[in-house]
């Protein structure tokens, strides 16, 4: 009689090697994602942009109480996205915030994606998305929304193929609380396996994004849905001779007296439709309505 198992000390020390080959693999997972935020964490605090877009004007947007955010229509983020920016301007750490937080979604997006491949390229992703900008572009021009909402949709569509479409829904949702076109994402629950799980993933987003918004519009002066686009000189509406600016000008805006034409822009540094602007009239930004940080923008786009 032969006997074929091994001895039990074998299945110990096979054990033993897994265990180490498995501890080793953490280990330089957790390396590389220390060397990937640290990374981004420097870009954060030594690259600094010399114009930082929206973002003067949504941080002054919340430092306003609580229920006064969207009390200008000009506000078209969501709630999420400014309490970000308050929790960072009040932190001190803003780029950090808005930088690591951005790193930190694409890495978690990144390592769904990329499941079952080599460790390394998920790596080279993120650290080239950091190279290029992302993180930095993010925080520059004032709407990392740009790039958390297609990285939550991106989470969201992998739920929804799976058959997770309650969580699926919830991702969306949360993508409204940071500008509402986040909504788009419900085109994600075409990967659902059932209609009627397509339909319970429906029912999360606006039932998330409705908690969001509904405790705003119910205790503060919310105005998000009065806001009036304008449409620049060089677009197909504004060539096509549409009326969409009325007679008066905005709060704070600078006119001249010179003719415009449908679409006409303010954004043309003395040429154009409102030609060159006089001293008295730049002068005036000093008394208008616009915010005390958005002044030095508003200057630049005018020559005495």
């Amino acid at each position: 009689m032969v006997f074929t198992t091994r001895p039990f000390c074998q299945h110990l020390a096979g054990l033993g090697l897994a265990l180490k080959k498995g501890l080793r693999r953490v280990e330089l997972m957790n390396v590389r994602a220390a060397v990937f935020f640290l990374f981004t964490a420097a870009v954060a605090l030594f690259v600094h942009p010399a114009d930082t877009g929206d973002l003067a004007f949504f941080v002054h947007t919340s430092q306003k109480w609580l229920w006064d955010w969207f009390a200008d229509p000009s506000v078209q983020v969501g709630p999420l996205q400014l309490l970000a920016f308050r929790v960072g301007d009040l932190a001190g750490v803003l780029a950090l915030v808005v930088q690591l937080g951005v790193a930190a979604l694409l890495w978690v997006t990144s390592g769904r994606l990329l499941a079952g491949r080599d460790p390394w390229i998920r790596f080279a992703v993120c650290m080239a998305a950091v190279v290029l900008g992302l993180t930095y572009g993010a925080y520059q021009d004032g709407h990392p929304a740009q790039v958390v909402v297609p990285l939550l949709w991106v989470l969201a569509g992998c739920d929804a193929r799976e058959g997770r479409t309650v969580h699926a829904g919830a991702l969306v949702g949360l993508s409204a609380g940071f500008e509402v076109w986040g909504l788009l994402g419900a085109v994600v629950f075409v990967l659902a396996p059932q209609a009627r799980a397509a339909l319970r993933g429906l029912a999360a987003e606006v039932g998330v994004a409705v908690a969001l918004f509904l405790p705003f519009v119910l205790a503060g002066d919310f105005r998000m849905f009065e806001y009036h686009w304008q449409v620049n000189a060089d677009t197909l509406k504004s060539r096509a001779h549409g009326h969409i600016n009325k007679a008066q000008g905005m709060p704070g805006s600078i006119t001249t007296t010179a003719q415009g034409r449908a679409g006409g822009t303010a954004n043309v540094r003395g040429t154009g439709d409102l030609k060159v602007v006089g001293p008295s009239e730049v002068d005036g930004v000093e008394r208008s309505d616009v915010p005390q940080e958005y002044r030095d923008q508003v200057r630049q786009y005018f020559q005495p």
